[in-house]
Order: C-alpha cells, then structure tokens, then sequence
C-alpha cells in the first residue's frame, strides 16, 4: 500500500472550512482522508485550466465538491475550495497556478 498523501488547505479552503458546523467539519475531514489514500481517483474539474480535481459526496441530503491538486515530489495534495454543489461555480484558481 502506498504512503497516503498529506492534505493542506489553501487559505479560501481553510476560511471556508473555520466556517463549518461541526458534523460538517467531521465528515469533510473524513472526505480528506479518502481523498489523501486515493488522490488521482476523483476526476478533474472540467471548465476549468488549471489540472484540479473534484471529490463528490453528500452529508445529509447536500451535495458537496472537494476542489484539490496533487503534488507528487511533495506527496500532498491542496485543497483549494470546498462547498455545496451550487456554489461551486465560485471557484478561483490557487495562488502557484493563476
């Protein structure tokens, strides 16, 4: 089994995750544990130039979107967004590819 990946947070990432309740909180950091074990299964965010991928999952009824890149000399990946599906359209580009 490979080493997992450490998961960071950008810092529109991190605002957006201090803002979340704390069930929220719990599984989203489940969410980046799955995402650290298996980076490159999430698909890549279409629309979009930078190579970003986008994990899916729903917490209680709500679909939710982890927006991540992967470096692999670093083993880590960053997150650069997360939220619910609709509001997934705000997606900016992280700060060492825009």
């Amino acid at each position: 089994m490979e080493q997992p990946y450490a998961v960071k947070l950008a810092q529109t990432a991190q605002r957006i995750y201090k803002k979340l309740d704390a069930p929220v909180q719990k599984r989203v950091v489940e969410e980046f544990n799955k995402i650290a074990e298996t980076p490159y299964a999430a698909a890549m965010l279409a629309g979009t130039p930078w190579p970003i991928r986008s994990h899916h999952f729903s917490h209680k009824g709500t679909q939710w979107r982890i927006a991540y890149t992967c470096d692999d000399k670093q083993l880590e990946v960053t997150v650069v967004f997360l939220g619910v599906r609709e509001n997934f359209v705000t997606i900016q580009p992280p700060p060492n590819l825009g």
